[in-house]
């Protein structure tokens, strides 16, 4: 439990100074409210209802409240962490020593070195460094997409994505984004694609198991903050078929999987739909996430259901570049109905990884280094700056297994846009290949 000195405002409201983080919390404070510091107390040491320069009847005598009427004061963390010299310098120097391993880490990334291929090729993954006529490539926060010119030596299938979905709101405010979600999904249509065949973040199994989207007419979850007629009268389209098919894929080869015949559509699926294809949903077959997460067994589950795409069958992977909501800030969602406003730039952590997953894809492409790559940013030290938990992350390896054999090296990887939501949550839209010129599967209708 940290150690807790009570002091006074100029109001007469108790507030908390904690151990090792050099600020006051008071009942006026915005960090934290009286429930959240009751938490930190010991028993029957309530803050609330005090008398000025009263104490709790229990309160330790080292830690008194001082007078009333005087500014907050925040103690120096020498002075509370106390304790002898020795202890003070080792904690001092573990303190300093993390430092100067994190300035380690990020001062070639400040220098620009990880353009080069540099550094972060030993940290996020491994990505072809060799470029045509040594000439360097804008990859870091391009005004545009880069444009991919089709390679005749690739695999004759059709590209993956892995897709941020976003807050409901993607749906309903202009945005690149919205751009080219329209923009993937009329190439698809041009190209004739039977179905999706899709592994969305918010849905996952218990135990060792996968589930198959079995349901013929499944329910949606309402799209908040768009306006209904933009998605009310949409109608899901389950691929009962594919989903069959699926089923067999993966149990033959040793999947523990099973058809649900009552889930609903969520907002990883749904809203992504109406974007892309506006006309009409094609069929779609969504295979649910173990709640391991286990990167390798996901890479599997896509590399298994790879065949899928030499028929026309479209791959996406539906969660986030950057997912945290213990950092997101819902004010601005919630109370503002903006959810692309910001105050201040992303925190450093999120932006840093947001650019390593992009270096990966990109530099990448598709074939086995973009499944080892992908896995290994898990390990990545920001990972879990970006990722509060791991379900928005783990689809891109469902889609990196989709196009992660050695023919598919040749695919190329690209961003095609992104922005932010909510300050802290990135959503990055990468997609893994291109269209043969003049390839059509057919279709769906």
């Amino acid at each position: 439990m940290s150690r807790v000195t009570t002091v006074t405002t100029n109001q007469d409201t108790p507030a908390l100074s904690f151990q090792g983080t050099g600020r006051t919390l008071g009942s006026n404070s915005p960090d934290i409210s009286h429930d959240h510091i009751s938490e930190f107390l010991p028993a029957n040491n309530g803050v609330t209802g005090l008398e000025p320069n009263t104490n709790p009847p229990d309160w330790p005598s080292n830690q008194r409240r001082l007078p009333a009427h005087r500014p907050p004061v925040v103690h120096d963390d020498w002075e509370l962490i106390g304790g002898p010299l020795p202890m003070r310098v080792f904690l001092w120097t573990m303190f300093h020593g993390c430092e100067l391993l994190r300035w380690a880490y990020t001062f070639p990334t400040q220098l620009g070195l990880h353009e080069r291929g540099y550094f972060q090729y030993q940290v996020a993954g491994e990505w072809l460094t060799e470029r045509s006529g040594g000439g360097s490539t804008c990859v870091h926060n391009c005004a545009q997409p880069q444009v991919i010119q089709s390679n005749p030596n690739m695999a004759d299938l059709p590209p993956v994505h892995f897709l941020s979905h976003g807050t409901t709101m993607l749906l309903g405010e202009d945005s690149r984004v919205l751009d080219y979600w329209k923009k993937i999904g009329q190439e698809a249509i041009d190209h004739g694609i039977k179905g999706v065949v899709l592994m969305g973040a918010h849905w996952w199994v218990d135990d060792n198991k996968i589930k198959v989207g079995m349901n013929p007419s499944p329910s949606v979850m309402p799209v908040a903050n768009v306006h209904p007629k933009k998605w009310q009268d949409y109608e899901p389209n389950t691929d009962l078929a594919t989903g069959r098919r699926c089923i067999d894929m993966l149990s033959d080869a040793g999947f523990e999987v099973e058809g649900d015949t009552e889930r609903i559509w969520m907002i990883d699926v749904f809203p992504l739909l109406v974007a892309m294809f506006p006309e009409g949903c094609p069929p779609v077959t969504v295979v649910s996430l173990n709640s391991h997460f286990d990167p390798f067994y996901h890479a599997r589950i896509g590399t298994i259901l790879r065949p899928l795409r030499e028929e026309g069958y479209l791959f996406i992977g539906s969660g986030g570049g950057v997912h945290n909501l213990y950092r997101t800030e819902w004010k601005y969602m919630n109370k503002y109905k903006d959810n692309f406003a910001m105050e201040k730039p992303p925190d450093f952590e999120n932006i840093e990884f947001r650019t390593a997953l992009e270096d990966v894809i990109v530099k990448n492409g598709g074939g086995t280094k973009l499944k080892r790559g992908l896995a290994r940013l898990m390990k990545h030290p920001y990972f879990r700056d970006a990722h509060g938990t791991d379900e928005h992350y783990i689809p891109a390896l469902f889609v990196a297994g989709a196009i992660g054999e050695e023919e598919d090296e040749v695919a190329q990887g690209v961003l095609g846009a992104e922005c932010w939501e909510l300050r802290n949550q990135g959503e990055t839209q990468l997609t893994i290949g291109q269209w043969a010129k003049g390839k059509h599967y057919g279709g769906w209708k």
